[in-house]
């Protein structure tokens, strides 16, 4: 995850780079736009939600892709191939689309950008994780479900380990 070791470090703008759809078309609409503006020169490519195409719009000299019904496996592996300097995600916080979201850390890009429902990007350090999955606002839930077991079994060794201590 190279983004995450060289966060705010780029010099430069990206050559390739690849927006995915993870929300609807007017947001990708402006997204899109918006990246345009941002990285004039680079070579930017849309991964399309499936059965999208007729609702989005997308500009001259950018390339779109549609997300395939089968054969993901070989489609993430050529994505990887293309080796993009930087990917970007829309309006992550959004419950859906768990496969797309993931496809970032696949291709393992320098540099990693987030549009939120307003159109607003960042760049995520490790914190910024969270948020791709939509669990930032609720990290310390999220932890203490995720410990709970953890929690429950260690407490169970201490009282079995007193409980034969004592001699019960």
């Amino acid at each position: 995850m190279r983004f995450l070791l060289s966060r705010g470090r780029h010099s430069g703008e990206p050559g390739k780079v690849l927006l995915i759809q993870t929300c609807n078309p007017n947001l990708l609409e402006y997204v899109v736009g918006d990246a345009s503006r941002r990285w004039p020169s680079a070579d930017i490519t849309v991964l399309l939600q499936r059965n999208m195409r007729q609702y989005v719009r997308i500009g001259e000299g950018l390339n779109a892709l549609d997300n395939p019904e089968s054969g993901k496996r070989a489609f993430a592996k050529g994505l990887k191939r293309e080796r993009f300097d930087l990917v970007a995600l829309t309006a992550v916080r959004d419950p859906g689309f768990w496969k797309l979201k993931l496809l970032p850390l696949y291709l393992n890009p320098p540099r990693l950008v987030i549009y939120d429902r307003h159109a607003r990007h960042t760049e995520p350090g490790l914190a910024g994780l969270w948020n791709l999955f939509g669990l930032g606002a609720n990290r310390r839930f999220v932890l203490r479900k995720m410990l709970a077991p953890f929690m429950a079994a260690a407490l169970a060794v201490y009282y079995i380990s007193e409980n034969i201590r004592r001699g019960r």
